[in-house]
């Protein structure tokens, strides 16, 4: 990269901005420093560990970690015991690997249960930090003062009810759109739960004409938890999670950047589903025996998808899949007509032993679909795709803890071709830690429902090599660091020839003070194409990508947090000339100690100079809702969120969002582009 080109680029076109900018942090960081001792550390929230990912892999959907972001939001209002919870219900927390749950139940199972929250302090590799980012989500039963933390979080309630309405506003093309949709979840606090969700998204009209239960999605369920020989029983909507999301894996996952230990898939096998997406999940029944060291789960689905579909007036069958539609949408014409217009079959089991930290599973899937699937395509990089009517899957999975070592991993086969992952995460000290993750997927396996760790958003035709490390240089400083080398054996979509990379990624955290810290992220990616030695057309389509995140937090009081960042990305290929891109934000969070309300404002700015240079981030919102955004071209806007609690059992929460966008230019003219407002009232009883 040309650190001259970025220098004048940034001169150039953000020397206005950037001097407001270092004038905020330079004030913000005086103050901060002053007030530092009086006040306490700094909460941290999952969408730290979201935000994290997000860095590292510039590359998002705006649905991505969706279903952990809301998981989340759930224990805030329903936290969980830990003088109850098992060992697989633990790794839920995301942020505990498996040494710290394995060192977890072996305290509880010896010295009993825990009387105070900060007694896990004594845990190993349990620490100040961590306890930190999971007291908002977990408490415990025979503390001293369990009345005061249950009211204020809500766990005597069974019910929650919520109610949602969106109104998005196109000035442009005078075009508004609104969806509206309902939660109900019931928690007898004992062994059953029923859930209820129905959502209509923009676009999308209410009402009985088309639509059976007046929304255009509705999902439920009954669940029933036992503590014997039935351990748990769905009928309706549920996620299956199996081995390392080889064959099947529903839940949330991140790839490189989120920790150290973010390259293992971990979550219960079996849970209800209490999402708003309208594709990831099935619908049917799930049961779940366990006896000692034995665990069986077994489930059948029955459920209609959106798909695109084509006719073949020569071949039979003459109707087939062409892929499917994830959106969920149904607002045009077309969408509509792409509704459940194929049926999908899937029945499957898994079986598991685990005994002494070692657990080793068997899991199968089998998928029958009433139309064949059928790619559209004839393209090159399309030869290896699935094609047929039905699909099975097998795997073998197993973990292993040895002292501060866990090893892991997963061999999964489609009866015709394989795929493994395999991986450990070290302990080194209490200061020290790192990880090593090795896959190797063929470029014919096939497999649906998967999120597995990989560079695709699907396993399939890919190779690599993994590693991260954090270190606590100090106790204000950490590092952290990855490095991915990776190989596509055969074509991908845009680069018509095998191909392949690297990246990179460094974090260094500062935390010099209790309510300050500094943040700073550099990422490298290089995609490379190799020459296959094929008669296939080459297309030079290397890439270079670097991009530098640098964020500053303070808390001004007790009740005033601020929040800075600024992005840079730059990326450049071998058949276009480079692009820039340029993203800068400042919020502002006011919580008020013992208030009713809260508030969190964004005010922020971006420019880039194309698609390729679009910077992503995280966005704060409300309860059970989630938002990635991308960035591209020239704009301006913010976003207001507030949340006001009336009482124990009833809250309100908006999030106000405007946009403007214009030509590219410093001095552009800009016009209001997007306004967006939701709305949302929780009901606890």
């Amino acid at each position: 990269m040309n650190f001259n080109s970025l220098y004048l680029y940034l001169y150039n076109k953000l020397k206005s901005e950037m001097k407001s900018l270092c004038i905020l942090f330079c004030l913000l960081l005086i103050i901060a420093f002053s007030n530092a001792q009086s006040l306490e550390p700094l909460e941290e929230g999952i969408e730290n560990s979201i935000t994290t990912s997000v860095d590292a892999d510039n590359n998002q959907t705006e649905n991505s970690g969706s279903s952990l972001n809301e998981q989340f939001d759930y224990f805030k209002d329903k936290p969980i015991d830990l003088n109850q919870i098992s060992g697989e219900e633990l790794a839920n927390l995301f942020y505990l690997n498996s040494v710290q749950i394995k060192s977890f139940i072996i305290y509880r199972n010896m010295l009993g249960n825990f009387i105070d929250f900060h007694e896990l302090q004594s845990l190993p590799g349990w620490d100040l930090t961590l306890l930190t980012k999971i007291r908002p989500y977990v408490y415990v039963s025979t503390s001293r003062n369990l009345s005061s933390f249950l009211h204020s979080n809500f766990i005597n309630q069974k019910s929650l009810f919520l109610l949602r309405y969106i109104n998005s506003f196109i000035v442009t093309d005078s075009l508004h759109s609104h969806s509206l949709a309902f939660k109900y979840n019931y928690d007898s606090r004992k062994n059953v739960s029923i859930g209820l969700i129905g959502e209509n998204d923009s676009g999308e009209k209410f009402g009985f004409e088309k639509n059976k239960n007046g929304f255009d999605f509705t999902s439920g369920y009954i669940s029933y938890k036992g503590k014997v020989f039935l351990k748990s029983l769905i009928a309706g909507d549920f996620v299956i999670n199996l081995g390392q999301g080889l064959i099947h894996w529903q839940s949330a996952g991140f790839n490189k950047g989120a920790s150290v230990d973010c390259i293992k898939r971990q979550d219960m096998t079996l849970k209800p589903y209490r999402s708003f997406g309208e594709f990831n999940f099935h619908r049917g029944v799930a049961i779940q025996f366990e006896k000692k060291e034995l665990k069986l789960t077994s489930f059948l689905s029955s459920k209609k998808l959106d798909a695109y579909t084509n006719f073949d007036t020569v071949n039979y069958p003459s109707q087939t899949v062409s892929s499917f539609d994830y959106s969920g949408l149904h607002n045009t014409v077309s969408s509509s007509n792409r509704k459940s217009n194929v049926h999908e079959f899937v029945g499957g089991c898994s079986l598991q032993y685990q005994k002494h930290g070692f657990l080793l599973g068997v899991n199968f899937v089998h998928y029958k679909y009433s139309l064949p699937i059928k790619p559209s395509s004839t393209l090159p990089y399309t030869i290896f795709s699935f094609k047929g009517q039905s699909l099975s899957n097998l795997s073998f999975h197993y973990s292993q803890t040895v002292n501060n070592f866990h090893f892991f991993g997963e061999l999964a086969s489609d009866f015709n071709h394989f795929a493994a992952v395999n991986g450990a995460i070290i302990s080194i000290s209490e200061k020290a830690e790192m990880s090593f993750l090795h896959r190797m997927i063929s470029k014919s396996y096939h497999s649906f429902y998967t999120n597995a760790f990989t560079v695709h958003s699907k396993p399939f035709n890919e190779t690599g090599f993994y590693s991260a490390f954090g270190i606590k240089l100090s106790r204000q400083i950490r590092l952290n660091g990855f490095v991915d080398f990776f190989k596509f054996p055969w074509l991908t979509y845009n680069v018509n020839s095998p191909s392949g990379g690297s990246a990179i990624g460094m974090t260094i955290t500062f935390i010099p003070s209790k309510k300050t810290k500094l943040y700073f992220f550099y990422g490298y990616e290089k995609d490379l194409n190799f020459q296959s030695g094929t008669e296939l057309p080459i297309e030079s389509s290397g890439r270079l990508k670097n991009l530098y995140k640098l964020d500053a937090e303070f808390s001004v009081s007790k009740s005033f947090f601020l929040k800075t960042r600024i992005s840079l990305l730059h990326v450049k290929t071998n058949i276009k000339k480079g692009e820039m891109g340029v993203l800068n934000f400042v919020d502002i969070q006011y919580k008020p100690a013992l208030k009713p309300f809260s508030i969190v404002f964004r005010m922020f700015s971006f420019e880039t100079d194309g698609y390729e240079s679009r910077i992503y981030a995280y966005e704060n919102d409300i309860m059970y809702s989630y938002s990635i955004s991308s960035f591209y071209g020239n704009g301006k806007g913010f976003y207001l969120n507030s949340n006001y609690k009336i009482n124990k059992s009833l809250r309100l929460e908006a999030k106000w969002t405007m946009m403007l966008n214009g030509e590219n230019g410093i001095n552009a003219s800009f016009y209001w582009q997007k306004s967006q407002l939701k709305f949302q009232i929780l009901a606890f009883f």
